[in-house]
């Protein structure tokens, strides 16, 4: 007599799977939404809540119009497209010539913050690499651009050679981390924005743990990380209520008491 197929089938797997990966694609759609609001609201029409610094502001108009002038800030009708339910979410800035303008800092408030996102969520392993720069004008020659830059990433797994009980190169960077970096654009991509930083930043180690167990959670330790739990929260107020498990999660993982 065959046996009746379980929860732990493949199917049911997979639809569980499919499940998760649709979850993530509409969070991603909620992130992103307020904050390209809230980047129009600060960086293009200088409302009073989001304002910048005039610092930051000159920098903005100097990266935007010289600098990034061929990559256009990501529109509403952009994120619609990118993270559709329907859609794979495989989805790549540079290659769409986009970028995010976040918030302006709290503090060191001179600094343009400045986000790119890489991600496929359709895979097993749902892969999310985010790049932020934090530019600003030099003081004393306002054609310089001095910063510093960094990514968060998702673990990039091992290869199929490698074991897991080994400590080798093959799964150096398999759990969520960050990284500094010399340049905005990848490698494989023009240079689009290069700042005064020093030519010897190291870009694969040190790689620092973080405290995220999928793309969502890693995209809010980068929002605490640069705008701590108070303006996280104050953040994510203009987001959607499902983000709100995840912000949990990301205090249950920290240590933190939950909400």
């Amino acid at each position: 007599m065959e046996s009746i197929i379980n929860p732990e089938s493949d199917f049911i797997s997979e639809l569980l799977s499919e499940n998760i990966m649709q979850r993530i694609i509409t969070e991603f759609n909620q992130i992103l939404t307020p904050l390209c609001k809230i980047q129009e609201s600060a960086w293009q029409k200088e409302e009073k809540k989001w304002k910048p610094s005039k610092c930051a502001l000159k920098t903005y108009k100097f990266v935007s119009e010289k600098r990034l002038q061929s990559v256009q800030p990501i529109t509403l009708e952009d994120i619609k497209d990118f993270f559709s339910p329907s859609e794979t979410a495989n989805v790549n800035f540079f290659e769409k010539n986009k970028v995010l303008y976040l918030p302006p800092l709290k503090k060191d408030a001179e600094f343009v913050p400045i986000f790119s996102l890489c991600c496929n969520l359709r895979k097993e392993q749902s892969i999310a690499k985010f790049r932020v720069m934090l530019v600003t004008l030099d003081k004393d020659d306002d054609t310089k651009l001095n910063g510093i830059g960094f990514r968060m990433e998702t673990p990039e797994g091992m290869s199929e050679n490698a074991n897991a009980n080994e400590d080798n190169n093959d799964n150096i960077h398999n759990f969520h981390h960050a990284q500094l970096i010399q340049q905005f654009s990848p490698k494989q991509f023009p240079d689009r924005l290069q700042t005064e930083s020093p030519s010897w930043f190291p870009e694969s180690q040190p790689a620092f743990p973080l405290s995220a167990d999928c793309p969502v959670t890693l995209f809010l330790c980068l929002i605490r990380t640069l705008y701590g739990g108070k303006h996280l929260k104050e953040i994510c107020r203009s987001m959607m209520s499902g983000i709100e498990p995840y912000r949990n999660k990301l205090k249950q993982l920290m240590g933190e008491k939950q909400s």
